[in-house]
């Protein structure tokens, strides 16, 4: 299980760029989609996989508002539950260039 789910976040990595930053480096700004939240979950002692299940999610979710890139990567701490890790960030639809479409 562990090997499916780390392949198939490979994939989805190389669709979708996630940094921290506010902007994805020599890419420029791009349309914001809006923020976006995402959850996983594991039994105890496997945050690990619990973040590999939210970044899947965080992906899956900003592929269907049409971004490819997330910004503003963060994990949310606090009310969280033990074993669920959740990431929040913002949805952005850069140009297809490696500089930023006057347009958008």
């Amino acid at each position: 299980a562990l090997a499916a789910i780390t392949a198939e976040l490979e994939d989805l990595r190389r669709k979708v760029e996630i940094v921290t930053t506010p902007d994805v480096p020599g890419r420029g700004k791009g349309r914001d989609l809006g923020p976006i939240v995402a959850e996983g979950s594991a039994g105890a002692g496997f945050l690990g996989i619990a973040e590999k299940r939210a970044m899947i999610l965080l992906i899956r979710k900003a592929l269907a508002l049409g971004a490819n890139a997330v910004v503003e990567v963060r994990h949310e701490r606090g009310a969280v539950r033990v074993g669920v890790v959740r990431l929040s960030g913002r949805a952005i639809r850069l140009s297809e260039e490696g500089t930023p479409n006057p347009s958008l």
